[in-house]
């Protein structure tokens, strides 16, 4: 292994030297090769979800067992990034469990005998943005394996790394709790709408159900609004929805490109089926995207709630609008529907004072990281 000393007791090394690097399959097109018993399959959707994450467990998708044959199994431990199609937005991701992993995913594994603690791995490559590496194939943002393995990082000895991870997980263990809140938080109203309405998949619901093609004024998804990737900025005037986990995926300063249409929205990923509530002015990002916008006999937010709740089943990375429009939405009464809102703007209002905490956290761990790392990496 070439080293060279930097800092006391501190090694510099490739990446190439201390890990095997591992690409990902194209997700299967058959439905037939997923199954709720198979082993987990780590698409870009999952990875965004997380998008920083020392412990990935859980996916949309599993591989059934009868396709297991046909991919090759990443271990656990294995730290995940970005290969392509969102190499920019600098996910990170250690897998808890073994897992399948979509093309536009590699693998990072310690070789047997490296000096590195995984975990501080991970930490260390949470600073280097994977930007300086890349280029585009076929329109895409992609690194490439040479570029990613001659990536030089700077190590201390491994006492020294495993404090700063120590560190490091007791900051992030406040984010998570905090994470944790949000999620209990949209279970409660999830919790609210069962209570109040019933469950919207039951065919035997006590309210009266419409096709949801009656339910929308319209559906809208402009391809000339839309923004590549590539074109997503860091910061910028106006933000960008896409179908990804993430809520916002980028800005944009073109104003040419927000949408000007009736807010708000509600917006459907016709590959992931992740639904987002919009209620301010917008962008669009890439395809796949669906605009809703429910008719006056609906209010906003109990339509995006019902949806939400929708049993949508996975056809893998195919379009699901199709199962959508075979749907029928329940119809309460609207002054009901209002009422399920105002409680749901009450809980957002508590959410919005609760940032604030959650900024103080996320300065305090990048203060750590600052401190941990310094300029050397």
């Amino acid at each position: 292994m070439k080293t060279k000393q930097i800092l006391k007791g501190w090694k510099e090394v490739e990446l190439r030297d201390i890990c095997h690097i591992t690409g990902g399959q194209p997700a299967p097109q058959d439905e037939k090769a997923f199954s709720e018993n198979g082993i987990p399959f780590v698409r870009m959707q999952d990875l965004g979800r997380y998008h920083l994450t020392l412990n990935l467990i859980k996916t949309k998708d599993k591989i059934s067992p009868s396709y297991n044959k046909k991919f090759s199994i990443i271990k656990k431990g294995s730290i995940l990034i970005p290969r392509s199609g969102s190499v920019s937005l600098n996910h990170r991701a250690i897998l808890g469990v073994d897992a399948y992993i979509v093309s536009h995913i590699c693998a990072l594994t310690l070789k047997d005998g490296s000096e590195v603690d995984n975990k501080f791995l991970y930490y260390v490559l949470r600073r280097f943005d994977m930007r300086k590496i890349m280029n585009k194939t076929t329109g895409l943002d992609a690194i490439n394996f040479s570029d990613l393995s001659k990536i030089k990082l700077k190590f201390p000895p491994l006492n020294i790394q495993k404090q700063i991870v120590s560190i490091l997980e007791k900051s992030e263990g406040l984010k998570q709790k905090r994470e944790d809140a949000d999620k209990l938080t949209k279970e409660y109203l999830q919790g609210v709408f069962y209570e109040m309405f019933g469950d919207p998949n039951s065919p035997n619901n006590k309210f009266e159900k419409i096709d949801f093609l009656d339910s929308i004024e319209n559906e809208a998804s402009n391809n000339s609004l839309k923004i590549k990737q590539s074109n997503f900025l860091e910061e910028g005037k106006y933000p960008i929805i896409d179908q990804g986990e993430e809520f916002i995926a980028g800005y944009t300063d073109d104003k040419s490109k927000v949408y000007s249409k009736k807010l708000p929205v509600v917006i459907f990923g016709d590959h992931t089926r992740v639904l987002k509530f919009v209620n301010f002015s917008f962008a669009l990002g890439a395809d796949g995207v669906k605009i809703l916008v429910p008719n006056k006999e609906f209010n906003s937010l109990f339509f995006y709630y019902c949806l939400d709740l929708l049993d949508i089943k996975s056809a893998g990375y195919s379009r699901h609008y199709k199962f959508l429009k075979e749907k029928k939405i329940p119809l309460p009464p609207l002054p009901l529907q209002q009422k399920f809102a105002f409680i749901v703007e009450q809980v957002e209002k508590l959410k919005e004072k609760q940032k604030k905490g959650q900024e103080e956290i996320d300065n305090l761990f990048n203060s750590l990281m600052q401190n941990a790392f310094g300029r050397e990496l």
